[in-house]
């Protein structure tokens, strides 16, 4: 019997009308990485959970051991967006990628992304 026959699965396509939220988190993540002089490592981890995706934005030390510290999760299920950001405990939602995209511009340029950032580096150069 050929393959073709048994094979009811549809058509695997990307939809490239939605771009995923990790896809838009490594990207606003790898350029810490080289303006750090690769001091500074932001990475996401992602636990997947049932049909819950949760992703934690770090920003890892490798001069301090690989300290981590989560600078903020993002969490959504299979249908993507919405998103649930949590940051110091306080979760919003976000309905579409370019709602996604603003949080992340004022989250990652704010003054207690400074301030972490500045901490670590200073504790690198020390």
């Amino acid at each position: 019997m050929p393959i073709d026959e048994n094979d009811f699965w549809p058509d695997l396509e990307a939809n490239p009308a939605v771009t995923p939220p990790i896809t838009i988190l490594r990207a606003y993540a790898a350029p810490l990485n080289e303006k750090s002089g690769y001091k500074l490592r932001a990475e996401v981890k992602t636990d997947p959970s049932g049909e819950t995706f949760v992703h934690r934005f770090n920003i890892t030390v490798p001069e301090l051991d690989y300290y981590t510290y989560e600078l903020f999760q993002v969490q959504h299920t299979m249908n993507l967006y919405p998103v649930t950001c949590i940051l110091n405990g306080r979760a919003v939602q976000l309905n579409t990628e370019v709602d996604l995209t603003k949080w992340l511009q004022q989250t990652l340029s704010s003054g207690d992304t400074k301030q972490v950032l500045s901490t670590l580096m200073a504790q690198v150069r020390s």
